[in-house]
C-alpha cells in the first residue's frame, strides 16, 4: 500500500477549516467561561445575602419584649409591652451579561412599642 498523497490545495483547505473550528470553539469557551464567572458572582452575592438575612433574623429573635401570659381564668391573653419591628430591605443590583457589576443594600428599621 502506498501512502495517500494530499495535494497542497487540500492541505491548505483542511488547515483553514481547522483554524476556523479552533476559533469558534475558543470563542464559545470564552463565552461559557464568562457566563460561569457571572453565575459564580451571583452565587457569592446570594450566599452573602443569606448570611446577612440569617444575622438579621437572629437579631430579631433576640428582641424579647416584656411579655407575660395571664392565666386561663383571666382570658389567657398576652400582657405587657410589645414591640412591633418593621424592617424594609432594598437590594439594587446592576447586572450586565450575567455579571453583577454593582450592588447596594439599604435597611430601614422602625420599632414601635404597644402597651
Amino acid at each position: 500500500m502506498y501512502p495517500k498523497v494530499v495535494s497542497i490545495k487540500t492541505k491548505t483547505s483542511l488547515e483553514g477549516t481547522l483554524a476556523e473550528t479552533q476559533e469558534r470553539y475558543s470563542a464559545q469557551l470564552s463565552r461559557l467561561q464568562n457566563r460561569v464567572t457571572g453565575l459564580e458572582a451571583q452565587l457569592s452575592q446570594l450566599y452573602a445575602n443569606i448570611a446577612s438575612n440569617k444575622q438579621e433574623y437572629d437579631m430579631l429573635l433576640d428582641l424579647k419584649p416584656g411579655w407575660s401570659w395571664k392565666s386561663q381564668s383571666t382570658g389567657g391573653c398576652w400582657m405587657g409591652r410589645m414591640k412591633v419591628v418593621t424592617k424594609v430591605i432594598t437590594v439594587v443590583q446592576t447586572v450586565v451579561d450575567g455579571k453583577v457589576i454593582e450592588s447596594s443594600k439599604t435597611v430601614d428599621v422602625d420599632v414601635d412599642e404597644i402597651e
